[in-house]
């Protein structure tokens, strides 16, 4: 991968053809700056460094990946030719710290898909400027990252500093261990709140030991690795295998000349893999349960005159005397009025009822209004 400032090269294969040891055969070193050459000029088909179109074994897909680099001097690349050749998934370069948008990341994303490939948006790390939820945010924005069927999570690049001529000493960008441990969390922690997957992390086995200690705290993470020149890639301790293998940069296809190219571990799929959701827990719904309609207790009439008995103070007691009189003789006549009905009332039952007892014969059956 590249960082913005490697980007004056042709390829930095090329500069590493060019200084290998003179021990070497002449005829191998020209063979190699030949197809160097070859490829920067011309984008045609070489031999050297083409990537095969057979899978070998224990592999599901092939990809590559690219940045602003593969378009010097207004290049273009041929998505369709690539996808007939077999390739699935590319990675491409979004941004660099919080300082740089590849300004054909767009177009570049928009034509792999048209052409059925997966897209594996990356970002350049720079922890000495940037800070990791930051440069995970600064990605997602620039990316319009969104999680369908044809995005692969947000990678970090994290590897060896190539700015170190510019005062940063080491690999590592200026970090110890925790310092850069710390970085990798926010970085992880915010593309998983801002994008809701967990983002594949970019490294070599070196890198990884060097720079975080040989940390195994984000095994949850896919591991993309990068080994050259191997039959199996070296894997950090944090993961039990590879998901994605940078297994070249210095890959030649038809369509686009040099580029870093990848495999897929088998039984990983081309989905992207999601962080958890949070979890909802879904509203208690309490079963309804049908009261009896409450019935107001009846109100009670309130007189409109209060008992005399209340108002006795008040009066004169010669009136009080007459008012207890008149009370007396009322409920006198009252009562016999009273039984007079109720006598009426039996009298006309024991004649619709023949068989009822006589009238004022007590019974326990039978009882009056």
């Amino acid at each position: 991968m590249k960082a913005e400032g490697s980007r004056g090269f042709v390829h930095a294969t090329c500069s590493r053809v060019a200084a290998r040891p003179r021990s070497l055969a002449s005829l191998t070193v020209l063979m190699g700056l030949a197809v160097c050459l070859v490829a920067s000029s011309t984008g045609a088909d070489a031999t050297a460094a083409t990537a095969a179109t057979a899978l070998p074994t224990g592999v599901a897909a092939r990809g590559l990946d690219v940045s602003a680099f593969q378009h010097a001097h207004g290049a273009v690349i041929d998505w369709r030719g690539l996808a007939q050749d077999g390739i699935r998934f590319v990675g491409i370069k979004v941004s660099e710290g919080t300082y740089y948008a590849n300004p054909y990341y767009a177009s570049d994303a928009q034509d792999a898909r048209a052409v059925g490939m997966m897209v594996l948006p990356y970002v350049f790390a720079n922890p000495q400027l940037s800070g990791g939820a930051a440069t995970a945010a600064y990605a997602i924005n620039a990316s319009s990252y969104r999680r369908d069927d044809k995005t692969l999570p947000l990678a970090v690049d994290l590897e060896n500093d190539p700015y170190t001529a510019k005062g940063y000493p080491g690999n590592c960008y200026g970090l110890g261990v925790s310092q850069m441990v710390a970085w990798i969390t926010a970085f992880t922690a915010e593309t998983s709140k801002l994008a809701g997957v967990h983002p594949v992390i970019y490294t070599t086995a070196d890198w990884w030991r060097e720079c975080t200690g040989n940390t195994t705290l984000f095994r949850q993470d896919p591991l993309w690795v990068a080994a050259y020149d191997v039959p199996a890639p070296e894997v950090p301790a944090a993961w039990g295998q590879w998901t994605f293998w940078q297994y070249t940069d210095a890959g030649v296809l038809p369509g686009i000349g040099m580029a870093d190219l990848d495999y897929l571990s088998p039984g990983m799929g081309l989905l992207t893999k999601h962080a958890p959701a949070p979890k909802h827990k879904p509203p208690k719904h309490k079963p309804l349960r049908h009261k009896p309609a409450k019935r107001s207790p009846a109100k009670k009439r309130s007189s409109k005159h209060r008992p005399a008995e209340r108002h006795a103070s008040k009066q004169h007691p010669s009136k009080q005397h007459a008012s207890k009189q008149r009370s007396s003789k009322e409920r006198s006549a009252k009562g016999r009025s009273s039984r007079k009905r109720s006598s009426k009332k039996q009298s006309r039952r024991a004649a619709a009822h023949p068989t009822a007892h006589p009238v004022g014969t007590p019974s326990t059956s039978y009882h009056l209004g």
